[in-house]
């Protein structure tokens, strides 16, 4: 950014985040920060599906719209994702051309020089139903998914002939590529897209090239982990080992931005509150650090997490996170309808460091009474293999048949965990499991 013209920060509740763009009339759905090939200057790449129906290139430095360029048809609101060439894809586009969706299904290339469609052209091996995101894949390919007919596929460049499809994810949206994949300390969990399902529950999902599901976080059809609220988009964050690196995930419900382990346990995060209401409609909500419906989350070139958020007036925003929230509270699904055995069975455990408040609930959805326990390690090292490191029980009860428990947990301890069993030999039942953090 410009020493000379310094950006608005805005928040609220201990957040911080810089305004990169917001601007009346203008309601873009996705962001990139990039360095434009033409000119090598930082600039916004954004998508504008709802109102201006646009591709549109921002220059940072200078504050100022440098082109736009409204796609065409008239069939669906599009576009909602598309890139830049960097280089030169012979038969497609030039270095510096921008690509995306149509509003008639097609993919298209835009010259940014001569302001025409040089290349559109609809996938045709299956009935598209919304073409509704398209990235550049691995090679000469693009990465498209159909929000309506439910599939994501890999499309070879020029011709858009298919490589692979998958039809399992719910609505899929945004598509974002693992950087870095390959390299010692590698990003990725085996993949190198991650895809987000726009569903309530929502889910996230990382492909590999050759279109297997290497990893996913799916609370849509299991009901486990964390309920994001309708995600638009994902991305990777990190270079950790051991399977450490976060999954920032932004939800549209409620205006969350939220971070997940390998095993969808939150980090850190603004939660999303989504309601269905008893006749079937939905309702989404402002949260209390004033966003709202975040369609978008990137990384941005400084290494900071990038947001685009429907929260402005008459328009949306891009901005980039400063500070998170002092105060936040994410819940998430430990354990769905799963079944008890004769002995304890010690479920993942719960870290909890730096939350200053835990909340472990469990109901008995059986027909058998069970036993419910959370034990508590001293220790921020845990070893599954040999547990020990200080544990105490900080709870321990009997739950009837359709009861339920819960315990909040405020003591200074590294992990829980929470174990479970049969109340009597050979009488089973089935339980959930819920867990809440807090802290601020």
């Amino acid at each position: 950014m410009s020493a000379r013209q310094e950006p608005l920060v805005c928040g609220a509740d201990g957040f911080e985040y810089e305004v990169w763009f917001a601007r009346e009339g203008y309601t873009p759905h996705y962001a990139e920060h990039l360095v434009d090939p033409l000119d090598k200057r930082e600039k916004l790449l954004m998508f504008d599906p709802h109102t201006r129906f646009s591709a549109i290139v921002y220059d940072l430095e200078e504050r100022r719209i440098e082109w736009e360029f409204r796609v065409p048809g008239s069939a669906v609101n599009n576009p909602h994702q598309g890139g830049m060439l960097l280089e030169d894809v012979p038969g497609f586009g030039r270095r510096g051309d921008v690509f995306c969706s149509d509003r008639d299904n097609n993919v298209v290339v835009v010259d940014r020089v001569r302001r025409v469609v040089a290349f559109r052209r609809r996938p045709t091996s299956w009935s598209v139903g919304w073409l509704h995101c398209v990235a550049k894949g691995l090679g000469s390919s693009l990465v498209a998914t159909d929000y309506t007919a439910n599939v994501v596929a890999k499309l070879r460049l020029p011709d858009l002939s298919e490589e692979w499809r998958i039809a399992s994810i719910a609505r899929p949206s945004k598509v974002s590529t693992i950087r870095g994949v390959g390299l010692a300390h590698d990003p990725s969990f085996g993949g190198h897209y991650l895809v987000a399902s726009n569903t309530p529950r929502g889910g996230v999902f990382e492909i590999r090239d050759d279109g297997a599901i290497v990893w996913s976080v799916d609370p849509h059809t299991t009901m486990r982990g964390p309920w994001m609220g309708a995600p638009h988009s994902a991305f990777r964050l990190g270079r950790v080992e051991c399977y450490g690196n976060a999954t920032v995930v932004g939800g549209e419900a409620g205006g969350g931005i939220l971070a997940i382990n390998y095993y969808g346990e939150p980090i850190w995060g603004i939660s999303s509150l989504y309601l269905r209401e008893a006749d079937g409609r939905s309702l989404y909500y402002f949260n209390p650090c004033g966003l709202a419906e975040v369609t978008h989350v990137f990384p941005t070139l400084d290494g900071r997490i990038g947001f685009v958020a429907w929260a402005g007036h008459n328009r949306s925003i891009v901005g980039v996170l400063r500070r998170l929230p002092e105060r936040q509270q994410v819940g998430y699904v430990l354990a769905h309808n799963d079944g008890t055995a004769d002995e304890w069975t010690g479920l993942r455990p719960v870290a909890a460091d730096g939350w200053g408040e835990v909340l472990v609930g469990l109901k008995n959805t059986g027909p058998n009474p069970m036993e419910f326990r959370v034990i508590g390690y001293a220790t921020p090292v845990l070893d599954l293999e040999v547990p020990a490191g200080g544990f105490t029980i900080v709870a321990d009860k009997t739950v009837p048949p359709g009861g339920e428990e819960y315990v909040v947990l405020t003591g200074p301890l590294f992990f829980y965990q929470v174990l479970v069993k049969s109340a009597s030999p050979g009488r089973r039942t089935t339980y959930q499991a819920f867990v809440v953090k807090r802290r601020g």
